[in-house]
């Protein structure tokens, strides 16, 4: 059966051989693993948001406008921030999701009932109304609901309506240039998006003390065409009513 002594040195050394490992493995997670998982964490709560840019105008031969751009916002609720709402009011009685809707509602141009409806729930990201103006947008940042944040977006309008649409072209709902003049020089008028990356928390919410960096956008470049909207305008009146005839 052998000598117990040797047995009993053996046993030591397989044990001090586990101890020296375990050791090891704790000094590498708590030591030379831990700025790899410290990177890992922050990549995890990082967000990156786009700022798109604005398309460049196209105008007439004397600057009139026939295509712009325009700043747009469209507005998201973290519903889980919404319920440490308090209300504006220092005599309100109410609180949270019931006093965020009563705020928020004529804002958006909504009941109290459905306002109160799209602020509950667990979602950390839900959309509330898109494409709405700086000025909505505003009264509703400023109303200081938590949760409550907006993304800009670009909207392309065309102030003459229909003439010259057919040099115009048009851009899709995502702003992508699909004919016309758009789509010809859409290397000039499309501009560089910029972006904007924060850490948030579990719940949503911008970290202050977090990384933070911001990337403005590049608005595109005008065209500036050769045609007259006014005589445009005449043309097509002129095809219009012999079409009719």
């Amino acid at each position: 059966m052998g000598d117990p002594s040797t047995r009993h040195r053996l046993l030591i050394s397989l044990v001090l051989v586990a101890v020296l490992a375990l050791s090891g493995r704790l000094v590498w997670v708590q030591g030379l693993d831990a700025s790899a998982r410290a990177e890992e964490a922050i990549a995890q709560r990082t967000v990156t948001r786009s700022i798109p840019a604005l398309r460049g105008d196209i105008t007439d031969r004397d600057g009139t406008v026939l295509a712009s751009s325009v700043q747009r916002y469209d507005l998201w609720v973290n519903q889980t921030q919404v319920d440490d709402y308090l209300a504006n009011s220092k005599t309100a009685e109410i609180t949270g999701v019931e006093a965020a809707a009563q705020e928020l509602a004529p804002v958006l141009g909504w009941s109290v009932s459905e306002t109160e409806e799209a602020l509950t729930g667990e979602a950390g990201f839900a959309y509330l109304r898109k494409n709405v103006e700086p000025a909505v947008r505003d009264a509703a940042i400023a109303l200081g609901i938590p949760g409550i944040g907006a993304d800009p977006v670009a909207d392309r309008i065309y102030p003459a309506g229909s003439v010259a649409g057919n040099v115009l072209g048009f851009v899709g709902a995502d702003g992508t240039a699909l004919a016309g003049t758009e789509l010809s020089f859409d290397d000039e008028l499309a501009g560089t998006d910029g972006k904007t990356t924060y850490e948030r928390g579990a719940q949503g919410q911008i970290i202050p003390t977090g990384k933070q960096e911001t990337t403005p956008a590049v608005d595109g470049s005008d065209v500036v065409l050769t045609l007259d909207r006014d005589l445009q305008w005449k043309a097509q009146q002129v095809v219009a009513s012999s079409v009719e005839q």
